[in-house]
């Protein structure tokens, strides 16, 4: 098959697969393997897999990402920031503007939140 069939093919799957209302990431994993497949050049999967799995997870940097949305996962399910914007918004209530800086102090107090620490390099 030529590459434009193939761009084609996958686009469909894609758009497909999240009409369906399926999740985006497998979606969009699910098209690389079926067009991977279709090219009939399957042996590019293991060579994807070795990368993540052999340079991506020895960086650091790029495990925090993760940790970052799964720390604020975490607290939005057990509701502590909300309980702390609230707080805010009624320690602001008879400032001017006082909304605006309930969420701007809520959001740069859980910036400064660490999600992991990153082991420095020697």
């Amino acid at each position: 098959m030529s590459g434009e069939s193939i761009a084609l093919i996958m686009s469909g799957l894609l758009l497909l697969g999240l009409f369906m209302g399926h999740p985006l990431a497998l979606v969009l994993g699910g098209t690389a393997v079926l067009g991977a497949v279709i090219a009939g050049k399957p042996m590019v999967l293991g060579i994807v897999i070795n990368r993540i799995f052999g340079d991506v997870l020895d960086n650091y940097v790029l495990i925090a990402i993760p940790l970052f949305v799964l720390m604020a996962r975490f607290l939005s399910d057990s509701g502590v920031t909300d309980k702390m914007f609230e707080a805010l918004r009624h320690l602001m209530a008879r400032v001017t503007g006082g909304l605006g800086l309930a969420w701007y102090s809520s959001r740069s107090c859980w910036r400064q939140r660490p999600a992991s620490s990153v082991p420095r390099s020697q």
